[in-house]
This record gives C-alpha cells, sequence and structure tokens, in this order.
C-alpha cells in the first residue's frame, strides 16, 4: 500500500504542538508507508500510530521532528528468516533521506515483550538521527547508506558492508556490532564497553580494503561490541574485551574446537583442522557474552567439538556434521540437505526450520522450555535412542516397546540386556508439534507409558518400579 504519497509529490502531516507530550494529538495509519521518487513527507507535534512498516525508495524524503512514533499490530517475521520474533522496519533505500529530530520511538508487545523496530540505512540513502530515543530498536548501516547519530538513546549499532557511520554523543544500551566480510583485513584493538572518547575505524587501524567507515565519539556503550567475521575476511582483534563474538564459515571442511566464553591469550580460527575462506584470531582479548557459530553456502563436512554458543544457523548447505560436547543455546537452519549428529550435547531454547530436510541422530538434551516457532517446509527424519531402567538405575533388557500405539505407523521394539533400543520418527509441519505415546512392557509383567515428540531428549529415559 502506498500510503500519502500516491496523492500528491509533495504532502506534509503537520499538527500544531498542543504542549507536554500526552496532550499532543493522534493520528492513525494503517497499512506500510512508502515514497518514492521525489515524494515528501513530514510527520511534526504529533504522536502517530503507524500499523506496518515504513518504506523510503529513490530520492525521496521523510522528516520527522518532535512525535512520538509509535507501531501497531507487530507480526512475526517481517523481515523474513534473517530475524526472529516481533521486527518492524524504517527503511531508506537507494539515494533517499530520513531525518529524525526529537523524535521517540515504540512499538507494541509481541509474545508477551516489546517488540523491535529497526532503522536501517539502506542503498545510498543518508538516515539523521537527531535526539531520538529507541531504547528497544536498533539502528543499521548497511550497503553505502549514510547513518549520523546524534544526542540520542538506541538500543544497538550494527554496522555492515560499505556504510558510514558516526555517533556522536549518545548512549547504546546494547553493543555496537561490527560485520567484516570479503577482502577486508584488519587489525583492531582496545574495544570495550563503557565510555568511548573517539574509536575510529580504519584510521587508527591497520587495514585493507576496509568494509565501512566508523567514528564513535563522547558515546557511551552499555554492552560492549560484536564481532562477526565470514566470507573471506581476515580479522585481528587485540587487547580488547568483546561481548558477543560471531564467527561465519563458508563451506567449512574440518574440524572446529574450544570455543567458549572466556580469555583467548592467542587463538586464531585458521588451522588446527579447519578449512574456511574467514580468518578470526583473538589476541589477549575476553569474550565476555557469548559466541555464534554462522555456516553458509556449499558442501560441507563439519566437526564441532568442545564449545558454547548462544545461537547456531545453518543456511545454504548440503552435508553433515557432528557435534561433540556442544551446548547450544538456539538453532536456526534455512535452506540445508544435512545431516547432524550429536554425542553429549545440550539444546536450551530450540529449532527453527526454513525450506529444509534434515536427519537427526544421537545423544541430545533438550530443555523442558525449548520451542520451535517457525517450521516452513521442512521435513527432518529424528533418530531416537531408548534406555529401560529400573527404580534402581539398572537397565531392564527383553521389554517389549511400542512406539505410536494407537497410529498405524506403530513400531514394535525390543530392548537389548543393556536395556536399549532406538527408534525414527519422522516431522513435518503438518506433525511437528505432535506427541506419540510409548508403552513399555517388562518381562515381569510390569508396563509403563510416556509420550515422545520432536522436541524430546534422547537417549528417551524410561523408568520402571518393580
Amino acid at each position: 500500500m502506498r500510503a500519502f504519497a500516491a496523492m500528491c509529490v509533495c504532502f506534509v502531516v503537520v499538527f500544531s504542538a498542543l504542549g507536554e507530550d500526552d496532550t499532543r494529538e493522534h493520528v492513525y495509519h494503517e497499512g506500510d508507508i512508502e515514497l518514492a521518487g521525489n515524494e515528501r513527507m513530514t510527520i511534526e507535534n504529533v504522536i502517530y500510530h503507524q500499523s506496518g512498516n515504513i518504506w523510503i525508495r529513490d530520492n525521496a524524503e521523510l522528516t520527522i521532528r518532535n512525535a512520538h512514533l509509535v507501531f501497531e499490530d507487530v507480526a512475526e517475521n517481517r523481515w523474513g528468516p534473517a530475524i526472529w520474533g516481533g521486527v518492524l522496519c524504517v527503511t531508506a533505500f537507494d539515494e533517499s533521506t530520513i531525518h529524525m529530530e526529537n523524535v521517540v520511538i515504540s512499538a507494541g508487545d509481541f509474545r508477551g515483550e516489546p517488540a523491535s523496530v529497526r532503522v536501517d540505512a539502506g542503498g545510498q540513502s543518508q538516515v539523521t538521527l537527531d535526539g531520538v530515543t529507541m531504547e528497544n530498536s536498533p539502528a543499521y548501516g548497511l550497503d553505502s547508506g549514510t547513518l549520523i547519530i546524534r544526542n540520542s538513546r538506541i538500543s544497538s549499532l550494527n554496522v555492515f558492508h560499505n556504510a558510514t557511520v558516526e555517533v556522536h554523543s549518545s548512549w547504546i544500551l546494547g553493543m555496537i556490532a561490527l560485520v567484516f566480510g570479503e577482502d577486508t583485513k584488519a587489525v583492531l584493538t582496545d574495544l570495550r564497553s563503557g565510555l568511548i572518547e573517539e574509536w575510529q575505524f580504519p584510521r587508527d587501524h591497520d587495514a585493507e580494503n576496509p568494509a565501512f567507515s566508523l567514528l564513535v565519539r563522547d558515546t557511551t556503550s552499555g554492552s560492549g561490541w560484536s564481532v562477526r567475521v565470514d566470507d573471506s575476511a581476515d580479522i585481528t582483534i587485540r587487547d580488547s574485551q568483546l561481548d558477543r563474538s560471531i564467527l561465519g564459515l563458508r563451506n567449512p571442511q574440518g574440524t572446529l574446537g574450544n570455543i567458549a566464553r572466556g580469555y583467548f591469550r592467542d587463538w586464531s580460527s585458521a588451522g588446527k583442522g579447519l578449512e574456511s575462506s574467514a580468518i578470526y584470531r583473538l589476541i589477549n582479548t575476553e569474550v565476555s557474552g557469548h559466541w555464534n557459530l554462522f555456516v553458509y553456502d556449499g558442501w560441507w563436512n563439519l566437526t564441532i567439538k568442545d564449545c558454547e554458543f548462544a545461537d547456531v544457523s545453518f543456511v545454504n548447505f548440503t552435508g553433515q556434521a557432528r557435534f561433540e560436547n556442544v551446548a547450544i543455546t538456539g538453532f536456526q537452519i534455512s535452506n540445508c540437505t544435512s545431516s547432524f549428529e550429536f554425542v553429549n550435547c545440550a539444546l536450551d531454547r530450540g529449532f527453527d526450520f526454513w525450506d529444509t530436510w534434515l536427519e537427526m541422530s544421537g545423544s541430545l538434551e533438550v530443555s523442558s522450555d525449548a520451542i520451535f516457532s517457525i517450521w516452513e517446509r521442512t521435513n527432518v527424519r529424528r533418530s531416537y535412542d531408548l534406555l529401560v531402567l529400573d527404580a534402581d538405575g539398572d537397565s531392564i533388557g527383553g521389554c517389549s516397546v511400542r512406539v505410536g500405539s494407537g497410529t498405524s505407523h506403530a513400531q514394535n521394539l525390543t530392548t537389548n540386556d543393556a536395556g536399549k533400543a532406538s527408534f525414527t520418527l519422522q516431522f513435518g509441519g503438518y506433525n511437528a508439534r505432535d506427541l506419540l505415546s510409548i508403552e513399555v512392557s517388562t518381562p515381569g509383567g510390569d508396563t509403563v507409558s510416556v509420550e515422545v515428540g520432536f522436541l524430546s531428549s534422547s537417549p528417551v529415559v524410561i523408568r520402571v518400579d518393580q
């Protein structure tokens, strides 16, 4: 839907200030706002309720002054699989301009929590935030866009591609996230949380083919810095403290091991059995928050050992991965044809799937709080181990086990002398949330039943009181 702009080349929405914020006039708009060509729009001195995104293209301009911008009707995955949760966007494309001055941005709840509104400077646009408060919303410098932030409070700052970003006299409540890709080679130092008097890249750092330009001056970073290294980047971080560290592996082969929060005296992703185009080094640097892993593009054969990750993402891949002694908060898997084997692993938050065929096997402890919020065009064939124990914890062999009792595809099993058996279930969008009954009958005549689903732990341990 084209809002307002279709009526004329320049359309202005202006109301006189009525005094305090709670007395300003309320304006309501349904649907996305889209400006293109040379269209202009101004929102001023109002509380503006917007249901939908805001897209500014071509040479269009959007000006918002002395206003409260309230986003309503937050829906899931407005931005697609790159971002999860309730997200709305204010995005500048092409050579467009967005200027905000003395503005508060807020959004309604999504699943009981405040939603997020991301403000993007994409294309070759220019976005200026002056005296803007967006405490649950991030700002992004993308493509070759220019993002200028002054005297503002934002939840986080994200710098990608060839963007030019300046931050002056502001408060970043969360992280400053730097994303390095392509052929950038750089050595960065003194990344720390707290007051940043002046930090500039690339001027103050050794760099070849710098991906972006960033100046931070007289600004406080509440959670510190995040660095993501992927594609063919070669990045070294020295004498720093990172809140989050993200390793992107393109077409990886081999073994990745021993990654967790803590202090790294001299660590490198290169060598040690791992082949990937990205090289990431940490020297005298602490990762105080967590690690994320992003694996993408190509055919891969990867083993991940003795690691702790907050999020693990696999995108556009065909191959196999083996996880040994790995703790993961959340998994996101998109456009993959893969097999995952788990050995003594733990999953806390759950999975999200898009366009994937996956085989899963092995020992994986899944938190009782785990969920999957997204399951789109995905099939998973999961193999479970089963263990039957008596009240003393001793295994019971020779038990008759019926999986899926009462269904047309029930499976009949018998535990071996160690009390073990195995079975396989297939899940798609039609049954991903279903639970199947497992009935166990011991040689002594005792019976017990439990339920199993996609998010059940493996092995499935069944205890029988005898």
